[in-house]
């Protein structure tokens, strides 16, 4: 059998022995009973306990809900083009002066691919 995946089910059979061991540990069963019944020794299974308790600590800390940056966000670039693009046409609607940049933004990719020769549709 392929080595890779014993180990991957070794490591994962431990990680359940260990779970398990921490568990009857913090449900009150003295801690020798469960050094003897799940074959750890005392010094790990005080450094599982550790550190399941750390990290459940660190799952119920309030945590910033929503996204952590706005979606919209435009490069300086692109706002500048933007601004510009609307001070050039006032009277155009938000929805025209996108369309507008849209169209602008793909003839500048056309002509920068055209300058490099790759890919030319020109």
């Amino acid at each position: 059998m392929n080595p890779l995946v014993e180990s991957k089910s070794d490591a994962g059979e431990k990680v359940e022995v260990r779970l398990q061991a921490v568990l009857a540990l913090l449900s009150g069963e003295p801690a020798d009973d469960v050094q003897a019944r799940f074959n750890i020794s005392r010094s790990s299974l005080c450094e599982y306990k550790r550190r399941a308790l750390d990290a459940m600590r660190e799952a119920l800390k309030d945590q910033k809900r929503g996204p952590h940056h706005p979606h919209n966000r435009l490069t300086e670039e692109e706002e500048a083009s933007v601004k510009m693009m609307c001070e050039r046409h006032p009277t155009l609607s938000s929805y025209q002066v996108k369309e507008l940049l849209g169209e602008m933004r793909q003839l500048r990719e056309l002509f920068s691919e055209c300058e490099t020769g790759s890919n030319c549709r020109a």
